[in-house]
Order: structure tokens, then C-alpha cells, then sequence
């Protein structure tokens, strides 16, 4: 962590400027209070002992397991004065941070930034608001509960000052890559609710539209970082700042780390001063112009933290022919006519001969990297200096540079004349000239059916393209793949989500899960442009284009069982009829087999196994024309309503073994989870 008290001392400058006195005698001090409990355990322990990996849920804190009630004590980092945090409070220890949703505005006048907090959470409740972790209190959504807002009363009866402000104690968390912010359990305790800082970034419309879309509209802005990446700066336009300008050019960026389970991380500005040095803005290590030696990058990898950015070294050699693994000096040839040309290996001084101090770089195929920087065929390059940008990464067992797509705008060696990359030429969709991956990005999710084009550069593991996306091979899902503009992306923000639908020629040839060769691969892919995974997607895959072999125009269908004819009990309809319906509103049976079940609001984080220690939701399933679909596109999510004897019967918490099983259940064909669905069911038959 790190002490930013320039920052502190900014936002604190306002309220100590009030208390100045002009009159010529001694204004008396008011006695600094003082608690009367103390903290006995951290905020990073009771989050971890009340996690809960579901979206949403509540639970209370009990007596902790000596009997005793449960304390901790953390600093105030949040500020409501500005109206951009609302009816919220954070604090922040030495561990952790921790949200609080309490139904008061204007706290900030009782609790100040640097005021310490000794909360007693003996009987409070905690839990999760959308993928947040707080404090609140409980509130029903959708057969499960969430932790909104508590009564003010309710926090005041635990909570104690415990002396005066001091600004000056709060951390401010540096944030070198955006990669740094892990949604692994582990990371989500970590980072959600910090005090976090952005050096060298920009907003990506600065200077041209305002924070917010209008007064009291709430909206989202994209800041990009210092490595590429962005995240959303998110404004409430109740705040004093809604109609300023987005800041102009590069600068820092200070605000609570929050989180939302449909768009992951975003930023919530405690006031404008969060939005620093804009024209002059703090150059951290990594940037472009301050690259990572060599030995920072190798001590990074040591500490196994991730990090992207730029690195700069000397050019000793390369990886040995037939080598899988570095593990000594005998497999890099450190000499300026290597026999290999798809790997540079960089030291921190040009004389370097020990691999323990070198990193390794691939050179992708076809890219300007490899033309201009590999040394067989350019021995000039041995010894000078290179600069380049990726992912610091084990490559080839040891330390190694990552990410790199090779295109000129990601490397330069000293003395070489590389030129420009040629800037893409826009597709208009159609096979001949698809889309590009941009294009995808910028149009919105327009539900047309398109050709779109780009490089296989990973796949998404469950449900969650938050957590799940993955930038690497081999992959255990072959319902998927990830395309970017270039190869080597490592940001699932610059890439389109492509869904490879269960019977396609297109899955056959393109997943890489059978075909880790494809990692790297240009391709042409058929389909409607959509979101999926909650991100710009192309669904359906009905035709493709890989190394000049097309196919996929025709896809085969899966099995559906016999269709009925009426929706009656002895003649049902098929899940694939009623989604042919489109939501009629009459009451009709429906056949089909339980192939899992939605875990919270969202029907694309749709759930087809149960897995060990998974809390599964009793409040609806699915039904699928065959019991091995896993594409949500194909089944309909039928309510379970509760109390219902068709609940108690049919719901995979209580009933794991239905999963597969053949069913006819009557209710009201109408939407559910914004797709055909089966409501309020009144009868039904299980085999």
C-alpha cells in the first residue's frame, strides 16, 4: 500500500478551512471521542468467514467461536459531500475494505475521511449486493435475498467514533495493471471497496462530453489505463460534478473500487478532485515512457504478481532449437545467428550469458516483430536495446515476456526502421468483407446477422466472462471462443464473445478445447450479433472461414423429441415449439428434459451441472429438447413458484437427481428471465 497524502490532505482542505477562527481569542477544542470497545478481529477476517460465492445473499454475524462479540475498526474512505456515493460509507483497515448500506444521506458531516470507526457486528448482517460484499440488511429479490440498505438507527447502535480525523492514515492503494484486479474469491476481498489510484490514464471521450448524460442520470464512462485496459468510471447525476467535462488528455484517477456483478469493476469518484495532474499526469512504472528494466520485470514474475506494461533490455539471443523448457544456459543461444527465429531473449546488459536474468519473448508468426526483430535473419539487432510491451508471464518454463501481437505499435529497436502498421479497413459485414472486431464493439449489439473477423485469442470457462475469461490453451469448454482485433489480446473488453451452438459445423472446427491449434488463428464467423456473456457477441455460428476452408452454412440441428400438436397432456409441446411461440399467454404442457437452472437475474449465467459445495436455486429450472443440451438458446427456464408442489418435486437444490431426467409440466406460456418461458405451473409428470 501506499500513503497518498497529497490527496488526503485535498479533500480534507475543505472541512478544515471551516473551523477557522478570525475573531482574536482561542475558539475551545471539543474533546475527540472515544470508544468504549475495541476492534478484536479485521475486516479481511469477516469477509472471508461470510463469503459466499452466490450474487446475492444475506447471513448474520454471530458471537465468534470464544463467545465474544465480533469488532473491527477501520478509517472512513468514502465522502458522500459531492452526491456521487450514495447512502454508502466504507472503511478501510489494514487488511481490507468494507462497504456499508445504510439508508442516510449526508453522513459525511459525522463520518469524515480519515475518522476512525469501531463497529460492533454482532447481529448485523452481511452479504452481497449483485457481486458487492457490505454490510446491510436483508431484502428479498427473486427467492433469495440481498444486503441493501440498513436503517441508520440500527448502524448508529453499533457503531463508535474513536478520535479525531485524520486523513493523513488513509491508504491509497496503487494500481499498476488492471490485471492486478483479480475476481478470484481472494481477489474480490482484496481489492472490492479499496481506496485504489490510476496513474497515467485518460478518459476515452475527455475533453468532448460531460461525467453524466444529464442531471440525474446516472452513466458510465470508460477510463483507459496506463496499460491498455479500461474501466468504468460510474457518476450519479445527483452529484455536483454530472455536468462537468470528462478531463482532457493523460492524468491520475483516485476513487472507491466497486463492483457489479453484470460489468465487473468499476470506479465511483468520492468528488471531481479525484480526477488529478490531467496534463501532467504521475508516470508509473511500466509506461512507455518508464519501462520495467529487465531485472524489475524478472522480480514481479518472482513475487508471482501480474503485470503488463512496457520492459526495455538488450537483445542477447535466442531459444535453443527443440526446446520446450528453459531450465539452463545450454538452451539459449547467446550469439547473434541463432538457428531459430520465433523467440528474442533480452537481458538487462548486452554482455549477459546466465538465463536466470534473461527474459524470453515469442514472435508471433507474420507480425512485424518477428520480420524486423528475429536474429537469424537480422544479427544487426544483437546487443542493442528493444522496448516492448506485453504481460509479464512465464513463457517456455521461465521468465518471459507475453501478450505481444507484433504489430509496430508494440515494439522499437534501437536503430530499426519499422513502418507503420496499415490502420484497418472497415467491413460491411457480408462474408466477402466482414465486420472487424471493432466494428462489433462500437455497433451495439444490433441483432442482425453478420460476418465479423478477428484472431481466436481465448475462450470464457462458466459463466462468467468476469472471471472466466481465458487467454490460453488447453481449454476445457468447447461452447466458445474469444476474437480480437489482433493476436495476442489479453482484455475480454477488446474482444467479441463468439458462441459456437451445440450440432455446428462451426463448433466442430473452430473450439479450442479439440483444436488448440486455432489458438492464434484469423477466422470469419458467421452470426447474430448479440451480447453474450454480457458483452458484444455473435450467437448461433451458422457459418465460418478458417486457413480458407469454409463451412458451417447449413448447421445440423440437434435432436428434439416427436413436436406436439395442441400443448395437452397426452400431446405436450416441445421446448423448441414453445419458443417458436413467443410468449402466447394461454396455459398448455410442455415435454422436455431438466438440464439445469439460471442462478440469480441474469439467464446468460444459466447453469448445467451441479457441482460440489454450489448453492443451487430452488426457484426455477430448465428444460431442453434433449438432456445433453448446455446452450441456453435452446431451452426455456420454467418458474418454480414457492410453496408449490411442483417446486418440492421438481427443483434441483432439493433434487439433484432430476438433473436429465424427462418431464411434462402445465402452466402459462409466458416470458421468464426475458426469454419463452413456462410460469405459475399447476400440474405435471416426472419419469
Amino acid at each position: 500500500m501506499r500513503n497518498f497524502k497529497a490527496y488526503m490532505t485535498l479533500l480534507a482542505v475543505g472541512a478544515l478551512s471551516l473551523t477557522a477562527c478570525q475573531d482574536d481569542f482561542d475558539t475551545p477544542e471539543l474533546p475527540a471521542p472515544v470508544a468504549t470497545i475495541e476492534a478484536n478481529t479485521t475486516i479481511n477476517e469477516v469477509k472471508t468467514r461470510y463469503w459466499n460465492d452466490a450474487t446475492n445473499y444475506i447471513d448474520t454475524i454471530r458471537l465468534n467461536d470464544a463467545g465474544e462479540h465480533v469488532v473491527i475498526a477501520g478509517r472512513v474512505i468514502s465522502s458522500d459531500a459531492a452526491g456521487n456515493i450514495y447512502k454508502s460509507l466504507v472503511i478501510q483497515d489494514e487488511t481490507g475494505a468494507l462497504a456499508m448500506s445504510i439508508n442516510a444521506n449526508s453522513m459525511y458531516n459525522k463520518y469524515r475521511m480519515g475518522q476512525e470507526v469501531v463497529i460492533d457486528l454482532t447481529d448485523m448482517y452481511i452479504g452481497k449486493y449483485n457481486g458487492l460484499q457490505q454490510l446491510g440488511f436483508p431484502e428479498e429479490y427473486q427467492d433469495t435475498y440481498e444486503a441493501t440498505f440498513m436503517p441508520y438507527e440500527f448502524f448508529q447502535m453499533h457503531a463508535q467514533l474513536n478520535g479525531n480525523p485524520e486523513p493523513a492514515k488513509i491508504d491509497t492503494i496503487l494500481v499498476n495493471s488492471y490485471n492486478d484486479l483479480s475476481t478470484s474469491p481472494e481477489g474480490l476481498r482484496k481489492w472490492q471497496s479499496q481506496l485504489v489510484r490510476f496513474n497515467n490514464c485518460h478518459f476515452e471521450q475527455g475533453g468532448q462530453t460531460t461525467f453524466t448524460d444529464g442531471h440525474k442520470t446516472t452513466s458510465n464512462r470508460n477510463l483507459i489505463l496506463a496499460d491498455g485496459n479500461s474501466i468504468i468510471v460510474r457518476t450519479s447525476g445527483y452529484s455536483n460534478f454530472w455536468g462537468d467535462v470528462l478531463p482532457a488528455g493523460d492524468g491520475d484517477v483516485v476513487g472507491i473500487l466497486s463492483y457489479f456483478g453484470t460489468s465487473g469493476w468499476q470506479l465511483l469518484l468520492n468528488g471531481r478532485n479525484g480526477c488529478m495532474n490531467f496534463g501532467n499526469p504521475t508516470v508509473g512504472p511500466g509506461a512507455k515512457d518508464n519501462p520495467y528494466t529487465v531485472t524489475e520485470a524478472i522480480e514481479i514474475e518472482k513475487d508471482g504478481t501480474s503485470a503488463k506494461g512496457w520492459v526495455t533490455g538488450y537483445i542477447v539471443g535466442a531459444v535453443a532449437p527443440g526446446v520446450q523448457t528453459v531450465a539452463s544456459n545450454d538452451d539459449i543461444e547467446f550469439k547473434a545467428d541463432p538457428v531459430m527465429d520465433n523467440t528474442l531473449v533480452i537481458a538487462a546488459t548486452p554482455d549477459c550469458k546466465n538465463f536466470e536474468e534473461c527474459l524470453v519473448i515469442d514472435l508471433p508468426q507474420r507480425s512485424k516483430l518477428r520480420d524486423f526483430g528475429n536474429l537469424p535473419e537480422n544479427p544487426g539487432n544483437y546487443g542493442k536495446q528493444i522496448w516492448i510491451s506485453g504481460t509479464l508471464a512465464k513463457f517456455l518454463g521461465t521468465y518471459g515476456i507475453t501478450g505481444n501481437s507484433g504489430t509496430a505499435s508494440e515494439f522499437r529497436i534501437d536503430g530499426v526502421q519499422v513502418p507503420d502498421d496499415p490502420k484497418p479497413v472497415d467491413g460491411d459485414g457480408s462474408k466477402e468483407n466482414p465486420y472487424t472486431v471493432n466494428q462489433v464493439l462500437g455497433l451495439g449489439n444490433p441483432g442482425s446477422s453478420a460476418w465479423v473477423t478477428g484472431y481466436i485469442v481465448g475462450w470464457v470457462d462458466g459463466k462468467s466472462i468476469q472471471s472466466g475469461a481465458r487467454f490460453e490453451v488447453p481449454a476445457t469448454s468447447a461452447s466458445n471462443i474469444l476474437i480480437a482485433a489482433e493476436a495476442g489480446v489479453t482484455d475480454y473488453n477488446q474482444c467479441v464473445a463468439v458462441q459456437l451452438a451445440s450440432g455446428t459445423e462451426a463448433r466442430t472446427a473452430l473450439n479450442l478445447m479439440d483444436h488448440p491449434e486455432n489458438f492464434g488463428k484469423k477466422i470469419s464467423v458467421e452470426g447474430t450479433l448479440e451480447k453474450y456473456f454480457g458483452v458484444a457477441g455473435s450467437k448461433g455460428s451458422t457459418g465460418y472461414e478458417i486457413d480458407g476452408t469454409s463451412g458451417g452454412d447449413t448447421p445440423n440441428p440437434p435432436v428434439t423429441p416427436p413436436a406436439g400438436d395442441g400443448g395437452t397432456q397426452d400431446k405436450p409441446y416441445s421446448v423448441t415449439e414453445v419458443r417458436g411461440l413467443n410468449n402466447p399467454g394461454t396455459t398448455a404442457w410442455v415435454e422436455g428434459y431438466i438440464v439445469g437452472y439460471v442462478p440469480a437475474a441474469k439467464y446468460a449465467d444459466a447453469v448445467f451441472e451441479i457441482a460440489d459445495g454450489t448453492t443451487v436455486s430452488a426457484s426455477n429450472l430448465l428444460l431442453a429438447p434433449g438432456p445433453d443440451v448446455k446452450d441456453g438458446a435452446q431451452c426455456i427456464p420454467v418458474q418454480l413458484v414457492s410453496g408449490s408442489d411442483a417446486r418440492k418435486a421438481l427443483n434441483l437444490k432439493d433434487n439433484p437427481g432430476n438433473l436429465g431426467k424427462k418431464v411434462k409440466i402445465e402452466g402459462s406460456l409466458e416470458a421468464y428471465f426475458s426469454q419463452p418461458g413456462l410460469k405459475n405451473p399447476t400440474n405435471f409428470v416426472i419419469e
